[in-house]
């Protein structure tokens, strides 16, 4: 008895127009934010499709795909090719707004703490201070163990993830996941995260 699968299994030809046909039926499949964004993917289809010509060069239709991929406004759906990788990246727009120099000589003296990719320290005004540079730099329970033991005495938290090419979310379970840690405090202490973009304070919790 011959078998047959449940799904179809399109295939396209290894040309500009199947590779493209690939991409953007990869997208329509798989992308979620097409209505919360008010993007029409079948109208980006059209335009983006009709662009295409015999003798459209590879990194032509790399350039054209990326520019398909930009009409999402999304900095986490990139095309990699060999040479460029294709990129919305609004934050690079935005002026820095951290100078590790100036937390470092003012706000902890140079003198601070450094588990894995968090350097932390309590500062003169009794509240803690941790920044975590970039969530690629991963940390494990033992060091979060160690460091929310040593900052226990503070009155508050300041979780610091500016210039951090990630989302906000690690952040969240990096101090959610310690919040029943006992502290020396008489008052439950506060946390405060810093964003990457704007330097915005974006939350702000008892732990």
């Amino acid at each position: 008895m011959p078998l047959t699968s449940c799904h179809d299994q399109p295939e396209w030809k290894d040309d500009a127009l199947g590779n493209f046909d690939a991409l953007w039926s990869i997208l329509d499949e798989h992308y979620c934010f097409f209505s919360y964004k008010d993007v029409d993917w079948q109208e980006v289809r059209t335009r983006y499709r009709a662009k295409i010509h015999k003798d459209i060069t590879s990194r032509e239709l790399f350039e054209l795909c990326s520019d398909m991929l930009k009409e999402l406004q999304d900095g986490h759906t990139n095309l990699i090719s060999s040479y460029d990788v294709s990129r919305y990246w609004i934050w690079e727009q935005y002026p820095v707004n951290y100078d590790e120099r100036l937390i470092d000589e003012h706000y902890l003296n140079f003198n601070y703490h450094r588990a894995s990719g968090i350097k932390y320290q309590i500062l003169s005004n009794n509240y803690a201070y941790m920044y975590y540079g970039d969530f690629a730099s991963g940390i494990g329970d033992g060091n979060l163990d160690v460091i929310f033991n040593s900052i226990a005495p503070s009155d508050g938290l300041v979780i610091d993830v500016r210039s951090n090419s990630s989302t906000s979310a690690s952040t969240q379970a990096l101090y959610s996941t310690r919040r029943d840690l006992p502290t020396t405090t008489s008052q439950p202490p506060t946390t405060t995260i810093l964003s990457r973009l704007e330097g915005e304070c974006i939350t702000t919790s008892q732990w």
